[in-house]
């Protein structure tokens, strides 16, 4: 089976779960001007039924003019100030990048994902701002935050299809302009709207120590990272702080995805490993007890082991008489990960069986191996053993010790299969 043809089944379960759903997406100037092919991946998404609410920021940009135009930048509590001077120059940048979005929502040249497409797209008042005002006795002048937004004028364009543009500019009740933390109005439009999901497109991704992209965090873990002032840029905290405050309130997932990455929504919605940081309420990968409706999961995950020799075969009505017995690992409905642990009556071991893992999924094996030996110590088990022919080296590195056939418990001795040549691994429980 080609890579093609087993990434488009996997994506079906997504195609599904999303179609319908509304997405609120912060998309950078930069990427907007550099990344044409990303723009074709929001068009693919808004085909597969999605609801597309793209907010543009053009920090970068307004800096530049700023800078040619011999205007100092001012900051007070994180926020530039926009002083009169200022605003002609911040509402042409905004206008320009609304332009350049709407052209390339526009395009239609045959053999692009663009072709067919006929998006419309709506750019408005959908936000009502208010100023911040004086701050410290400091003038904020046309630096403001939202007051409220038109959640019912936005939600009757998206059901009818049409794409809604936001810039970085909300309108008072006196009919002035002001400046919106682009990140702050993507959270409050995504909470407004219950969204069910907020994504925020960065050149900032966010690392660890290793210097390797985070994966998943929970909403409790992002303060952390929020107040770790050494590690993060203003920027990478302003983000991470509209996502905790998105998840916070209402909005089930938010996504920091790294622009750069050439189809990192595709990547990011649509496969089990994903493509950047996710954020929920809790981490998604659910370790829980399996049940009948599990046993297709479980089949997809063995089976290719089972042809390797790395597991024995097991047929579906097998699955069904030991479910009880298994134990999974859910991510986004999809079974990812599988073990089962089997109680060796009349002695007090127990053996660890049939684990198999999603080879995307980094971290599920060792989380599947602790809920079992949290299961067998509940059931008074003292010892596991485990027999592999491959996963010896993986097996040591969690604890377990080598052993030999005659160190199992006499039933699964007496069935031990001498030519099939299992290596045998002992762990005794604290």
């Amino acid at each position: 089976m080609s890579d093609f043809v087993r990434w488009f089944r996997h994506s079906a379960s997504y195609i599904n779960r999303h179609r319908e759903g509304t997405f609120v997406c912060l998309l950078p100037g930069h990427a907007l001007s550099s990344c044409d092919s990303l723009v074709g991946d929001m068009a693919l998404l808004h085909s597969l039924g999605i609801r597309l609410v793209l907010v543009t920021c053009g920090q970068s940009e307004i800096a530049d003019e700023l800078k040619q135009a011999g205007i100092r930048e001012e900051y007070h509590r994180g926020r530039m100030i926009v002083s009169e001077p200022m605003l002609p120059l911040l509402q042409a940048v905004c206008g320009r990048q609304r332009i350049r979005l709407e052209s390339l929502m526009s395009m239609g040249l045959p053999n692009t994902p663009m072709h067919h497409s006929n998006i419309r797209i709506a750019s408005g008042n959908h936000v009502i701002a208010k100023p911040l005002g004086i701050l410290d006795g400091r003038d904020c002048f046309h630096t403001g935050t939202v007051r409220r937004v038109r959640v019912d004028f936005i939600r009757q364009q998206l059901a009818a299809g049409i794409v809604v543009h936001l810039s970085g500019l909300g309108y008072s009740v006196t009919g002035q302009a002001f400046s919106l933390c682009a990140e702050e109005l993507a959270a409050e439009v995504a909470i407004a709207l219950k969204a069910d999901k907020l994504i925020l497109l960065t050149d900032e991704p966010l690392l660890n120590e290793a210097s390797e992209p985070i994966s998943e965090l929970s909403a409790d873990q992002l303060p952390v990272y929020i107040a770790d002032s050494s590690d993060q840029s203003d920027g990478q905290r302003s983000h991470l702080k509209a996502l905790l405050q998105a998840v916070n309130h209402s909005v089930a997932r938010g996504h920091l995805l790294d622009y750069r990455i050439d189809g990192v929504l595709l990547r990011e919605l649509f496969s089990h490993q994903g493509c950047g940081l996710q954020v929920s309420l809790q981490k998604s990968g659910r370790t829980r007890v399996a049940t009948l409706a599990d046993i297709g999961g479980i089949l997809e995950l063995i089976e290719p082991l089972e042809k390797q020799g790395a597991l024995i075969s097991r047929s579906r009505l097998q699955l069904e008489q030991e479910i009880d017995c298994f134990m999974v690992v859910e991510l986004d409905g999809l079974i990812i990960g599988c073990a089962a642990l089997y109680p060796i009556t009349g002695s007090s071991m127990a053996e660890v069986a049939c684990l198999a893992t999603s080879p995307e999924q980094a971290g599920v094996g060792e989380s599947l191996l602790a809920a079992l030996e949290s299961r067998a110590s509940s059931l008074g088990v003292k010892t596991l053993f485990v027999l592999t022919t491959q996963a010896d080296h993986w097996f040591l590195e969690q604890g377990f010790d080598s052993g030999d056939p005659s160190d199992l418990p006499e039933q699964r001795r007496e069935s031990y299969n001498a030519h099939r040549g299992s290596k045998v691994l002992i762990r005794r429980l604290a």
